[in-house]
C-alpha cells in the first residue's frame, strides 16, 4: 500500500518464490474474482489491523431476462437506496455532533467551574479523569468487539472500492462501535476527527442496506435482493461514502469529488448523479438540524459540531507581493506534509509492534496518548500571557462558557487567555476560532504487601498522597534554601579576597597580592579537600554519574547520607571561592538529592525521626521518586531554570517516567524558583554583603536585538562542527587524565591533598600571573557601564592599567567564573576582548579544566565546559566582524552550548547512551549466570542455621526460595527481610507453614519497608540454628525471570525499561532433579565492564578485530 493509502500489488506470488509459467501462474488470472483468497500472506491495510483480503467479482451481469416492471422496480430502489443512504448518515451525523458538543461541553463547563474558583488542580483531575474515562470506552469497545473499527476506514473503503475486501470492515458491530467509539474519543479531546469516522460510518450505512441488515438478521425483501452483487454493493458504499464526507465538512460537491477521485477507474455518469443525490440528502438533514439546534433546544449544541469554514464575510484584498507568501505556503504545505507522512509511517509501525503484544497493550497505549493530551491542553494555557480585550470587537470578551473566541481561563476581568481559546474547546471550534477573521524501581509483591495495599483506609491513603506532596514541597525549600547559602557564602568570600588583591594591585604590590591570592586560595582549596577525604570520599565529584546510576538501579553505599550532604556544602563553598575551574553546579544536584533522601527516610541512620507517616517512603520506590525530585530541584537552583530541572530528571529517568511523578518534580523546581527569587530581591536591595548579580549563571539575552543574513549560518554551523569535536577530544584526553589521577589517589590520602593544592597552586599562579601578558585597552565612553572597575566584580577590570584603561585577561581571570561567563556572554560589547586574550582564556581553560575534575573536592563539570566553550564562540564571532549581523555574546553563548553538547551529550537522547554494546548480543545470559559463582537458594520453609550461613558468607541481597524437592520456584527473599525474621527471632519449632494471622501479628508492612542489612549485631544461639522459619509470607511471589538463552543485550533493556533489582535466570528446558532457578543478575552483572573482566575475548570484537 502507498502513502495515499492505495493497494500495490506486484507480478510475484506471496510465497516469495520465482514466477512460474504464466499459463499456470494464478496471478495472470483476473484478480477480481469472487472467493479469490489471498491466504498466503495477511496484508495490514491500516494501522495494525492484519487480515486476510477477499478479490470481489465487478463484472457485469446481464439483465435481458428482466422484466420492464423488474427494471423499473431495481432503479427506484436504486434511488431509494441512495435516498435513504444520505437521510441515516445525516442522522447519525447529527447524533454524533450532538452527542460530541454536549459530552464535551459539560466537561468543559465544569472544568471552567472550578478554575473560575482559582481551583486549578482540581479542573486538572476532572479534565483529565473525563478524558481517560472517554477514551477508555472507546478503547475497549474496539479493542474487544470491533477491531476493524479503529483508524479512519477510508483506506479499507479506498481498498474496496478498487477490488480488496476486507471482512467485517461493514458490519452492523462495526459501525455501531465506530459510532460510540468516535463520540469518545473526539469527546475526549485527542487530537483527532470525526470526519473520517462518518465516511466509514457511511459506508456501513450504504452496505447494509444493500444487503439487507446484518449476516444474522437479514430482510428477505425480494427487491433487496437485486443488490447482493459486488457492483451494486460498490455502487451504494460509493454513495455511503460521499454521504460521510459530506456529514463532515457538509460539502455534497466535495463528497461527490471525493468518491469520483477513489473510484475514478470505473466511474460512471449514472452514480454520479445517485451520489450527488445522496449527498444533497444530508445537507438537508443536516441543515435543518442546525436550525432547530440555534434556537437552543439541542443543549450546548449552537455553531459547534461541523467544522464550518466559512470565510464567505470576509474581504479579501491583495497585492502582486502576496503571490510570494501564499506560493511558500504551498511549498511548505508540501514538504511538512511530506515529512508529517514520512514521521507517521514511522511512529505506526511502532505501534503495530506495541498492539501486536495484546490487548492490554492497545489500551495502554490509548490511554498514555489521552493523559499526554489532556496535560498538555490543560497545562500550555499557563504559559500564555493575559490579552486585553479588544472593545471595537462585537463578539464577547472574556468568555467562560462551553465555547467563545477569547477564553478567560485563568486571566483577570476584560482579559483572555488566547492559548485557552484554542486549547480548552473542542477541535472544531478551535479550528473555527483559528480560521475567525477581524481578530488580533520494582516492587516487592509479597503477602504483607498484598494485604498492607488491600487494607489501607481512604484516609491511609490521602495520608500517603498528602506526604508525598509535603516531601516534595520541603525538598524544593531546602534545596532553595542551601542554594541560597552557597552563593552567598561564595560571593562574600571570593569578593573580600578580589578586594584585598585588588588593594595591593592598586599599590603596586604585585608580589604581596600574588601571595594574598594564593594563601587564600590554597587555604580554602585545603579545607574542601581535607573535609572530602576524612569525612566523605562519596562528597568528590559532581556527584551526577552516582545519582543516575541509583536512579537506574545501582546504589552506592553511602551516596546521599547527611556527612555527605554537609561536607559537599562546605567543600562546594571552599572549591568554587577558591577559583578553580569547577562549578558548583552538579554539587547542587547531588544536594538536592541528598535532601530528599533524608528527608524520606526521616533523617540519617542513627538519627532517624520515627514518625509513622514518614515511614511509608522507606521503599525503594518512593525513595527514588524523592531523589527524583530532589536532583531537579538541584539542576533548578543551579541555573534558576524549573523546566530544566524536570527536563534534566526526564531525561536520566526516562526509562520509568511516570506523569504522576512529573508534577510533583516540576511543584519541587516552582518552590526552588519562589526562594532563589525572593532571596534576590533581598540581596539586590544591598543585605547580602558583596552579593550582587552575581551567585546565578543567568544567560539573559532577552534583551539582545537578533538579527541575522544567510551567510551567518555557515559560522554558527561551525560552532556545532567545534563543539562536536573539541567535546569528543576533551572527553578523550579527561579519560587518561582521570586513569592518571585514579593511580595517584591510590596512594593513600596525602596524596589526594597534595594533588589538590597543586592543582590550586598552578591555578593561581596562573590566574594572577597571565592577565600581565594583556595589553591594556582604552575604556569606550559611550559604553555605559563603568570603566575602569577595581571591586569584586565588573566588565573593565583595570588591574596594572593607567586611569581610563583596562585589562581585558585581567576582566576574565580576576573575578569568580559565574562573573567570567557573564563577562564573556556580555551583549554590545564587540572590541572589548582582543583575539591573543581570548587565546590564552580557551587555552588555559581547556588545561584547567583537564587538571581540575578528579581531584578531591565537590566539582562541576558544567562551568568548565561553558568557559571553554564561550572562549571559541566569542573568538569565531570576533573574527567574523561586520560580516555578520550576531552579536558577539550570543555566539559566545551558541559556543558555550555546542561544546556542552559534544563533551556531555546532554540532550533528550541522552537515555540512548546507556542502550546495550552490540556485542552483548553474542553472550547469552546463561553463558552469563555460569562464570558467577553458583547461586545461593532458599527453602520455603528453612532451617535458621542454613539462613544464618547464607548471609554470613555472601554479599547477595536476595535469595530466590524454592518449594518441593527444590523443583518450584516459588519466589524471591530480601537480605533485609532475612535479617529482620532473625532481629524478632520468628522461629519455628516445627517445619509448617504458618497462618496469615501469625504473619502480621509479628510484623507489619512499614517495618518490612525499612532498609536494615546489618547483621553483626544478630546473636542466635546453638537451640535457635536447629528451628525453622516459614519464608513463605516475606517471598516476593513475582520475581522478573530470564529464560538461559536471552541475549544479554535484551536482559540489559528489560532491567532499564522496568527497573529491576534482580532477574533470574530459569533453564529452557527444566529436565527432572534440576534447579528452577539456575542463576541471578544484578545490575553491577550487566555492566559492560565487569562483563568484559570475565569474557576478555569480547573486548576484540567490540572493536571490531572480531567478527
Amino acid at each position: 500500500m502507498d502513502e495515499d493509502g492505495n493497494l500495490q500489488i506486484s507480478n510475484s506470488n506471496y510465497n516469495g518464490e520465482e514466477e512460474a509459467d504464466p499459463e499456470n501462474n494464478t496471478m495472470n488470472q483476473p484478480l477480481l474474482k469472487r472467493h479469490r483468497t489471498l491466504s498466503s500472506t495477511p496484508l495490514a491495510l491500516v494501522g495494525t489491523k492484519v487480515s486476510h483480503i477477499e478479490s470481489l467479482d465487478y463484472e457485469y451481469h446481464d439483465c435481458r431476462s428482466r422484466s420492464k416492471t423488474q427494471v423499473l422496480q431495481y432503479i427506484f430502489a436504486k434511488w431509494t437506496l441512495a435516498f435513504l443512504v444520505g437521510l441515516l448518515t445525516g442522522l447519525i451525523a447529527t447524533l454524533i455532533n450532538l452527542a460530541v458538543e454536549n459530552i464535551a461541553g459539560y466537561k468543559l463547563l465544569a472544568v471552567g467551574h472550578y478554575i473560575g474558583q482559582d481551583r486549578y488542580v482540581t479542573g486538572l483531575l476532572v479534565f483529565t479523569g473525563a478524558n481517560l474515562g472517554l477514551t477508555l470506552v472507546a478503547t475497549v469497545l474496539v479493542v474487544v468487539f470491533a477491531p476493524t473499527a479503529a483508524g479512519p476506514g477510508i483506506p479499507e473503503i479506498k481498498a474496496y472500492l478498487n477490488g480488496i475486501d476486507t471482512p467485517n470492515m461493514f458490519g452492523a458491530t462495526t459501525m455501531i462501535v465506530k459510532i460510540v467509539g468516535s463520540i469518545g474519543a473526539v469527546a475526549a479531546g485527542l487530537d483527532l476527527g470525526k470526519e473520517g469516522p462518518l465516511v466509514h460510518i457511511g459506508s456501513c450505512i450504504a452496505s447494509l442496506l444493500g444487503q439487507g441488515g446484518p449476516d444474522n438478521h437479514r430482510i428477505k425483501w425480494r427487491w433487496l435482493r437485486y443488490f447482493n452483487n459486488d457492483r451494486d454493493r460498490r455502487d451504494l458504499i460509493t454513495c455511503g461514502s460521499a454521504s460521510g464526507v459530506c456529514a463532515a465538512f457538509r460539502s455534497p460537491v466535495g463528497g461527490v469529488l471525493f468518491a469520483l477521485e477513489e473510484v475514478a477507474t470505473w466511474w460512471r455518469s449514472a452514480l454520479l448523479w445517485r451520489t450527488f443525490f445522496s449527498t444533497a440528502v444530508v445537507v438537508v438533514v443536516l441543515r435543518a438540524f442546525i436550525e432547530i439546534c440555534n434556537s437552543g433546544k439541542c443543549g450546548l449544541f449552537g455553531k459547534g459540531g461541523l467544522i464550518m469554514f466559512d470565510v464567505s464575510h470576509v474581504e479579501v484584498r491583495y497585492h502582486a507581493v502576496d503571490i510570494i507568501p501564499v506560493t511558500l505556503i504551498g511549498v511548505i504545505g508540501g514538504i511538512l506534509g511530506s515529512l508529517y507522512n514520512h514521521l507517521l509511517h514511522k511512529v505506526l509501525r511502532l505501534y503495530n509492534l506495541i498492539n501486536q503484544k495484546g490487548k492490554i497493550h492497545k489500551v495502554l497505549l490509548s490511554l498514555s496518548v489521552s493523559l499526554f493530551t489532556s496535560l498538555c491542553l490543560y497545562g500550555l494555557p499557563f504559559l500564555a500571557e493575559c490579552k486585553p480585550c479588544n472593545p471595537s470587537i462585537d463578539e464577547a470578551c472574556p468568555t467562560n462558557g462551553r465555547s467563545g473566541n477569547f477564553k478567560q481561563f485563568n486571566c483577570p476581568n476584560g482579559y483572555y487567555n488566547d492559548l485557552a481559546t484554542l486549547f480548552l474547546t473542542t477541535n472544531d471550534d478551535a479550528v473555527r476560532n483559528v480560521f475567525s477573521s477581524n481578530t488580533p524501581n520494582e516492587i516487592n509483591e509479597n503477602d504483607l504487601f498484598k494485604h498492607d495495599w488491600r487494607s489501607r483506609s481512604k484516609a491511609q491513603v490521602f495520608q500517603y498522597i498528602f506526604a508525598k506532596w509535603t516531601l516534595a514541597c520541603l525538598v524544593g525549600l531546602l534545596t532553595g534554601l542551601i542554594a541560597t547559602l552557597i552563593n552567598l557564602a561564595v560571593e562574600n568570600i571570593a569578593g573580600y579576597k578580589l578586594l584585598a588583591v585588588g588593594y595591593y594591585i592598586a599599590q603596586d604590590r604585585y608580589l604581596t597580592g600574588l601571595l594574598i591570592f594564593t594563601g587564600a586560595n590554597l587555604g580554602l582549596t585545603l579545607v574542601a579537600t581535607i573535609l572530602v577525604v576524612v569525612f566523605a570520599p562519596t562528597a568528590a565529584g559532581p556527584g551526577i554519574p552516582e545519582i543516575k546510576a541509583y536512579l537506574n538501579g545501582v546504589d552506592t553505599p553511602n551516596m546521599f547520607g547527611a556527612t555527605t550532604m554537609i561536607v559537599k556544602i562546605v567543600g562546594s563553598i571552599g572549591a568554587v571561592a577558591a577559583g578553580l575551574d569547577l562549578g558548583k553546579e552538579g554539587p547542587l544536584v547531588h544536594i538536592g538529592s541528598c535532601i530528599a533522601s533524608l528527608l524520606g527516610q526521616g533523617g540519617p541512620d542513627n538519627h532517624r525521626i520515627k514518625w509513622r507517616w514518614l515511614r511509608y517512603f522507606n521503599n525503594d520506590r518512593d525513595r527514588r521518586d524523592l531523589i527524583t525530585c530532589g536532583s531537579a530541584s538541584g539542576v533548578c537552583a543551579a541555573f534558576r531554570s524549573p523546566v530544566g530541572g524536570v527536563l534534566f530528571a526526564l531525561e536520566e529517568v526516562a526509562t520509568w517516567w511516570r506523569s504522576a511523578l512529573l508534577w510533583r518534580t516540576f511543584f519541587s523546581t516552582a518552590v526552588v524558583v519562589v526562594v532563589l527569587r525572593a532571596f534576590i530581591e533581598i540581596c539586590n536591595s544591598g543585605k547580602c554583603g558583596l552579593f550582587g548579580k552575581g551567585g546565578l549563571i543567568m544567560f539573559d539575552v532577552s534583551h539582545v536585538e537578533v538579527r541575522y543574513h544567510a551567510v551567518d549560518i555557515i559560522p554558527v554551523t561551525l560552532i556545532g562542527v567545534f563543539g562536536g569535536i573539541l567535546g569528543s577530544l576533551y572527553n578523550n584526553l579527561l579519560h587518561k587524565v582521570l586513569r592518571l589521577y585514579n593511580l595517584i589517589n591510590q596512594k593513600g590520602k596525602i596524596h589526594k591533598v597534595l594533588l589538590s593544592l597543586s592543582v590550586s597552586l598552578f591555578t593561581s599562579v596562573c590566574l594572577y600571573g597571565l592577565p600581565f601578558l594583556a595589553e591594556c585597552k582604552p575604556c569606550n565612553p559611550s559604553i555605559d557601564e563603568a570603566c575602569p572597575t577595581n571591586g569584586r566584580s565588573g566588565n573593565f577590570k583595570q588591574f596594572n592599567c593607567p586611569n581610563g584603561y583596562y585589562n581585558d585577561l585581567a576582566t576574565l581571570f580576576l573575578t569568580t567564573n559565574d562573573d567570567a561567563v557573564r563577562n564573556v556572554f556580555s551583549s554590545n560589547t564587540p572590541n572589548e576582548f582582543g583575539m591573543v586574550s581570548l587565546w590564552i582564556y580557551f587555552g588555559l581553560y581547556c588545561i584547567l579544566g583537564l587538571i581540575t575534575f578528579g581531584i578531591a573536592t565537590p566539582s562541576g563539570l558544567f562551568l568548565p565546559i561553558i568557559l571553554m566553550g564561550s572562549a571559541y564562540g566569542r573568538m569565531l564571532g570576533t573574527v567574523m566582524g561586520s560580516y555578520t549581523k550576531i552579536d558577539q555574546g550570543l555566539y559566545a553563548v551558541l559556543g558555550a552550548a555546542s561544546l556542552m553538547a559534544g563533551s556531555m551529550r546532554m540532550t533528550v537522547s541522552c537515555p540512548l547512551l546507556s542502550n546495550p554494546e552490540p556485542w552483548m548480543r553474542n553472550l547469552t545470559v546463561g553463558e552469563l549466570g555460569d562464570a558467577k559463582p553458583p547461586v545461593v537458594t532458599l527453602r520455603g520453609v528453612e532451617k535458621v542455621a542454613n539462613i544464618v550461613d547464607a548471609l554470613r558468607n555472601t554479599t547477595h541481597n536476595a535469595f530466590p526460595v524454592l518449594d518441593g524437592d527444590a523443583t518450584e520456584l516459588h519466589g524471591l527473599i530480601l537480605r533485609a527481610h532475612l535479617v529482620k525474621v532473625l532481629k524478632k527471632r520468628w522461629f519455628l519449632n516445627e517445619k509448617r507453614r504458618t497462618e496469615d494471622w501469625e504473619v502480621r501479628e509479628k510484623f507489619t508492612p512499614v517495618e518490612l519497608a525499612e532498609r536494615e542489612d546489618n547483621f553483626d549485631d544478630v546473636a542466635i544461639t546453638s537451640s535457635e540454628m536447629q528451628m525453622y522459619v516459614d519464608l513463605h509470607p516475606l517471598t516476593n511471589t513475582t520475581p522478573y525471570t530470564v529464560v538461559q538463552s536471552m541475549s544479554v543485550a535484551k536482559a540489559l533493556v528489560l532491567f532499564r525499561s522496568v527497573g529491576l533489582r534482580h532477574l533470574l535466570i530459569v533453564p529452557k528446558i527444566q529436565a527432572s532433579g534440576m534447579s528452577p532457578v539456575i542463576g541471578i543478575l544484578t545490575r553491577q552483572d550487566l555492566r559492560a565492564y565487569n562483563i568484559l573482566q570475565a569474557f576478555p575475548h569480547l573486548d576484540k570484537h567490540k572493536s571490531g578485530k572480531l567478527r
